[in-house]
């Protein structure tokens, strides 16, 4: 089954939201705007490139250059906004299902999808051993056999704790893993959670949502 991805008006609530790093961009006027600055006020006109630097609801705030001073408001909808977020959504869309793919095909080719086992990475608890520099053996483990796609490992930021849980009425230690990653506007923090139990990595989801993490 593919991966369940949100449609882009839930993404962006109705295009209300949006985050920091799709700005600043550039982005072509359908309508004319006025600029305000300290020593008066111009218009930019229809058809004109500006600069967005944020979004206010529904409403960015845009500059004639990256480096000016004046400022001027415009609905999304009255610039190409909308149309180059659009595509960047399908890009993303589909790397999203391509890496979906790839894990599960290398899961298949591995040994129908079991989930790589190293009881030496674990204690007496279960609980992951934890390395040096903050990382863990197991999760890098399972990283590397592909039953994660989406964490790569140059773009990890930290590693969390091990915190004891109950899941599936099964006693599970959950290993938050922070890394940047890309989504439909470009780079942005995320959080995956690594699921333990008996020496191997059961799952890997968005501690969020629950989703499973491609």
């Amino acid at each position: 089954m593919p991966p369940q991805i949100e449609p882009l008006e839930s993404l962006t609530k109705n295009w209300t939201v949006f985050p920091p790093t799709a700005f600043p961009r550039q982005v072509k006027l359908s309508k004319p705007v006025e600029l305000r600055m300290a020593g008066g006020s111009t218009t930019l006109p229809a058809g004109s490139t500006a600069f967005a630097l944020s979004a206010q609801a529904n409403v960015l705030v845009i500059a004639p250059t990256q480096t000016s001073q004046a400022r001027g408001q415009i609905f999304v909808h009255d610039t190409n906004m909308p149309t180059q977020v659009r595509e960047s959504y399908e890009r993303w869309k589909k790397g999203r299902i391509e890496m979906a793919q790839a894990s599960w095909k290398k899961q298949r080719s591995s040994g129908s999808g079991a989930s790589v086992s190293m009881p030496h990475a674990v204690d007496a608890t279960g609980k992951p051993k934890r390395n040096a520099d903050g990382s863990y053996d197991l999760l890098l483990a399972s990283m590397q056999s592909g039953e994660v796609t989406e964490i790569k490992l140059n773009k990890i930021q930290r590693w969390g704790t091990p915190q004891a849980t109950t899941i599936d009425n099964k006693p599970t230690w959950a290993v938050s893993v922070f890394y940047e990653t890309i989504v439909f506007c470009g780079p942005m923090d995320a959080e995956a959670q690594a699921h333990v139990r008996e020496g191997k990595v059961v799952r890997w989801i968005y501690p969020g949502s629950g989703e499973p993490v491609p």
